[in-house]
């Protein structure tokens, strides 16, 4: 067993692993925990006391709130998507201790988001260090996919997204303007 720490552990810390998503609240957490491994978690993100807990309870769901953003928008809106990003690093360094996953997952967002908006430079960076953080967290264990995913840093264009470019989700067909003796058809068009 090798385990990666994101930060410097004393002599005789005790280390805690998560059974769950970090980004959750409090409540469902634990009541996740109770179902699936039979226990109360005590880690430190657990047994807070007021205000602390009130605090990392807000950034969790910023955290949540912010990654399904940036996955819904990721193809229409890229550059918010890529904003985003820093402030989902900063979460993930102040509420989850620098997890490597989480960062790892931000990362490939944003490397997406990248290639919507046709940014070479940052999609580089960005999935070398999604790179990085892989096999810091799991080392190479799927080889194809760490493979795959330097072929992807070291030639974004690569990536199928790459041609797309942002798009506009379709909102339906849109009526055209109405003129005398016109009726609208089942679409809302006007038909003469």
């Amino acid at each position: 067993l090798r385990l990666h720490a994101t930060r410097d552990v004393q002599l005789g810390e005790e280390l805690c692993h998560s059974y769950c998503d970090l980004e959750r609240g409090l409540e469902e957490r634990r009541a996740r925990l109770q179902q699936s491994h039979r226990f109360t978690c005590a880690c430190e993100a657990c047994t807070r006391l007021e205000p602390l807990a009130s605090q990392g309870e807000c950034l969790r769901a910023e955290l949540a709130s912010l990654g399904k953003a940036v996955r819904q928008n990721v193809m229409s809106q890229p550059h918010e998507a890529m904003r985003s990003s820093r402030r989902m690093t900063e979460i993930i360094d102040l509420e989850l201790g620098g997890d490597l996953w989480a960062h790892a997952r931000v990362k490939d967002d944003l490397f997406h988001a990248a290639l919507v908006a046709r940014d070479r430079a940052v999609a580089s960076a960005a999935m070398h260090e999604a790179v990085e953080l892989w096999l810091l967290a799991g080392g190479e264990s799927d080889k194809e996919l760490v493979d795959q995913m330097r072929a992807y840093a070291a030639d974004p264009s690569s990536h199928r997204l790459w041609c797309m470019g942002p798009r506009r989700l379709w909102q339906g067909a849109t009526p055209r303007r109405s003129g005398p003796g016109r009726r609208p058809d089942r679409a809302g068009r006007r038909m003469g």
